[in-house]
């Protein structure tokens, strides 16, 4: 009887460790990319790091972009906008978010946080960290 609850601990230590996480979905925001982006936000003293783009499936040419945005007032990690653009090689820039809308002279689009990517974008930001 040992030995079968040896054999299920085990079993079950090992079947936790197959539940993995997926892959992450998209990629660095290049770096021309993500200075073009903070050349928009509202107040010189504020930066962009972290950027992660995502290719969203919603849109034919839309790229999902998040960056963490410091600046005075926002201190430490948590402040992640959100942008669309349609290239990672210049295109058009837009605001999605509150936080980008907020921060940023980018105009707005039709283009939702609760599109496809811009989940997965946020997510690449903290993983970056």
């Amino acid at each position: 009887m040992k030995y079968i609850l040896v054999i299920m601990v085990i079993l079950a230590v090992l079947l936790a460790g197959c539940g993995g996480s997926e892959p992450l979905r998209g990629e660095p925001v290049p770096a021309d990319k993500l200075a073009g982006i903070e050349s928009g936000l509202n107040i010189d003293t504020y930066t962009l790091r972290d950027g992660w783009a995502v290719k969203s499936e919603a849109f034919k040419s839309v790229y999902m972009i998040a960056a963490e945005i410091d600046g005075p007032g926002l201190d430490g990690d948590g402040d992640v906008g959100l942008w669309a653009s349609t290239s990672l090689d210049g295109g058009l820039i837009y605001a999605v978010d509150a936080l980008a809308k907020g921060y940023s002279v980018w105009p707005v689009t039709d283009i939702t946080p609760y599109d496809d990517g811009a989940d997965e974008a946020k997510a690449g930001v903290k993983h970056g960290r």
